[in-house]
């Protein structure tokens, strides 16, 4: 058996490992990638986050506006509605009364009536 020297031992094994360095450092290179694209995608969805709660606080209020304007709206219909009713107080009409003899349509005082 030959005698292999300490020199011919180290010269082997850089020669065998020489691979397994270069793949070692193409899977650093490929997990800090990875690592970078994750923190940029956990920065995004934090961003995502706050945006998205700050849409609901948003949607939130202009709900309650919402609410608030329907109820003066109702309550401006029903006043409008009051007060249409309230102008319509003096406006009756009186059919089916035959009229008095010699008088014409339109002479007759139908208010002297209402009175009594």
């Amino acid at each position: 058996m030959s005698a292999v020297t300490v020199q011919q031992l180290i010269s082997i094994l850089d020669e065998k490992w020489a691979p397994f360095s270069v793949k070692m450092n193409e899977i650093v290179r490929s997990i800090e990638f990875i690592n970078t694209k994750y923190e940029e995608m956990e920065t995004k969805l934090t961003s995502y986050e706050a945006k998205q709660k700050d849409l609901c606080n948003e949607n939130q209020a202009l709900a309650l506006q919402l609410k608030q304007t329907t109820k003066e709206l109702n309550d401006l219909k029903d006043e409008c509605n009051d007060l249409e009713q309230y102008s319509r107080r003096d406006c009756v009409e009186i059919r089916g009364v035959p009229l008095k003899r010699g008088l014409r349509s339109g002479e007759e005082n139908t208010d002297r009536f209402v009175m009594k």
